[in-house]
């Protein structure tokens, strides 16, 4: 094939891999709007939220003087999960080599654990080392940090610790939508599964750290790609994740409590009463099953589905980021409504790479037609 022809079929690649764009960035906009609204109310109890904000709770972004919604650690983990999938595949297309996706995002969150502490990093992590406001402390997980500056890895088979806490799913939703795509590129159902199950342990070793992050990504995956309505992505996602999962001992406390989240949101129990009985979403399998409550009680409300998501006891930052992430991608980013958009920490930061993990890696190491992607995506 002529350099050409050879063009053509990268262009056309481009412009096919672009066909979900508006589902990516929908996911990654969704999640940091639900993490930047919760942020705020990360550590006040449902009677400090109303006694602050009134009755109804927290209705918009609290803005800082510069008029910004501050993001916390879980969209910046979100994004160095992203730039460590990108990495790896640059790798492999341009070299021919490369290890597991799991090992180049574990590289990338020790970038980020270098630029939380004011370090120079160790590994590179493209474009993002840039980014001044990722290296800024916004209350991180202690299990991610203790795990991060001791730079030692947990894997399923091989957890580093017990901890079930949401640090796991919180930063998983790139892995949903980059791994199985609708194009047949980078894997199978198996393959996603397995690598976010990875990722997730990396610093997460309970079985409940894990398998609601493998969860959550699957059903990222499969509204990012499905016509299908949310409760039927969700039951689909239940049944695969019992198959996947069938040996784990604590497999019936996650479905058994993403099967109650369903279950309220027929009811007419008040919100803050439904969220209670499923958790505070300190732990994964709670976060999950309060996002899916939320997000599925308000499916065509983006907003009521944020207010509900935060507006309670518990790690709201992370059941908002989770929600978000869900219903954004259901809806795609021409569904949020704009006052989520605007005043976003890191927005642009946010649409770039939800672009670059929706249109890939194209080059190969016979063919390199962009500079700019080697650069800041090579390590």
């Amino acid at each position: 094939m002529d350099s050409s022809a050879q063009q053509v079929a990268y262009d056309r690649r481009v412009r096919t891999n672009l066909k979900y764009l508006d589902e990516f960035q929908g996911c990654f906009i969704g999640g940091a709007a639900g993490d930047a609204f919760g942020y705020p109310l990360e550590f006040l109890s449902y009677g400090d939220i109303i006694a602050k904000y009134g009755e109804s709770g927290l209705q918009h972004y609290v803005l800082t003087d510069v008029g910004e919604a501050l993001i916390s650690d879980d969209t910046q983990m979100t994004l160095f999960t992203a730039v460590g999938l990108l990495i790896g595949k640059t790798r492999l297309m341009y070299r021919g080599i490369g290890a597991s996706y799991a090992d180049y995002v574990a590289d990338a969150y020790t970038t980020w654990y270098d630029m939380q502490m004011g370090q120079r990093p160790q590994y590179g992590a493209g474009w993002l080392t840039t980014i001044t406001e990722l290296g800024v402390q916004r209350s991180p997980g202690a299990t991610c940090m203790t795990v991060l500056g001791n730079t030692e890895f947990g894997t399923p088979q091989h957890p580093i610790n017990d901890r079930k806490g949401c640090g796991g799913i919180m930063r998983i939703a790139p892995v949903g939508l980059y791994l199985h795509r609708a194009d047949g590129q980078n894997g199978d159902l198996n393959q996603l599964y397995e690598t976010a199950a990875e990722i997730a342990a990396l610093t997460h070793g309970h079985e409940l750290g894990w398998m609601p992050a493998a969860m959550q990504a699957h059903l990222i995956n499969t509204l990012a790609y499905s016509s299908d309505s949310l409760e039927t992505c969700i039951t689909q996602v239940l049944q695969v994740t019992e198959q996947q999962f069938a040996r784990c001992e604590h497999l019936p406390a996650l479905t058994s409590l993403v099967r109650k989240a369903l279950e309220f949101t027929q009811n007419t129990r008040p919100d803050i009463v439904n969220i209670a009985e499923l958790g505070q979403g300190w732990v994964a399998e709670e976060t999950l099953a309060i996002a899916i409550y939320c997000a599925v009680k308000y499916q065509d409300d983006f907003s009521s589905a944020l207010r509900a998501a935060v507006n309670h006891s518990g790690d709201t930052d992370s059941t908002g980021a989770v929600t978000g992430s869900i219903l954004g991608t259901y809806l795609g980013y021409s569904g949020i409504p704009e006052m989520w958009k605007q005043h976003l920490e890191c927005k642009d930061v946010l649409l770039k790479m939800a672009h670059d993990l929706c249109r890939d890696c194209q080059g190969t190491e016979y063919f390199e037609p962009d500079e700019q992607w080697v650069a800041e995506y090579s390590c």
